[in-house]
């Protein structure tokens, strides 16, 4: 199993120093292989941890989501989302743990990769967010962190057609919809007892370390936003 993430952050010093805070952590929790996939050239972030044989940086490909949905939902984000990581990860052959670049490993990713063994795909649903999440009724998966041991359950066409069965994205976000729906038209229930919210935290919902174990920086809840004490510790020591 090898762990995956995306460096597709506009080049800004402190989405720079985001790349940086979440290979730092990645390196203190496994000892896994870690691929770092990217659309653009990444050089700007002059990374030291390069060296480490463990870290590989690799280009991939986009594509084209002209005649592959409906043009309404076509955008910039789905085009990152959809195009970029959704249909690479969907192409993996090797079992992965994909972790968002402003998802911060704070513990081992051995209980990941022992859920692994259980499930061929595991997500973590949103929590009830008040303001984001709470007002929606049905429960949907965050893709920030997915743990697939079976590859071979993530087929991009599949995918493709249950979304265009309805011409919309059924619940909130781009590539996390689309695999909500292909997982609700197959009835395969995605969620893991023992891998909760805990793994896939929204940084604004809880602040407890001693429980977080992925601490989720997303949409507006990024670490120098909410003056986050663990990011702030990191920025020191940069």
């Amino acid at each position: 199993m090898k762990l995956i993430t995306i460096f597709n952050f506009p080049d800004d010093d402190n989405y720079n120093k985001l790349c940086h805070w979440w290979l730092k952590q990645a390196l203190e929790n496994t000892d896994m292989p870690i691929e770092i996939w990217h659309q653009n050239n990444i050089d700007h972030l002059d990374f030291d941890e390069i060296s480490n044989s463990q870290v590989s940086v690799i280009k991939k490909g986009t594509l084209d989501l002209s005649g592959k949905i409906y043009p309404s939902l076509i955008s910039d984000k789905s085009k990152h989302n959809v195009g970029f990581k959704l249909y690479n990860l969907c192409h993996e052959v090797q079992p992965f743990i994909f972790v968002d670049a402003d998802a911060i490993i704070f513990k081992n990713l051995n209980t990941l990769a022992e859920a692994s063994r259980r499930k061929p795909f595991i997500a973590v649903d949103h929590q009830d967010i008040p303001g984001h999440t709470s007002h929606i009724a049905t429960k949907f998966l965050n893709s920030g962190v997915q743990v697939c041991s079976s590859t071979s359950l993530l087929n991009f066409e599949d995918i493709l057609h249950y979304l265009n069965l309805h011409n919309e994205f059924l619940v909130p976000g781009t590539d996390q919809s689309m695999l909500w729906t292909y997982f609700k038209h197959l009835q395969y229930d995605y969620t893991d007892g023992e891998i909760d919210w805990r793994w896939n935290n929204c940084a604004g919902f809880c602040d407890d370390f001693n429980k977080i174990c992925i601490n989720h920086y997303w949409y507006k809840f990024k670490p120098w936003a909410l003056n986050c004490g663990k990011w702030e510790e990191f920025v020191k020591t940069a």
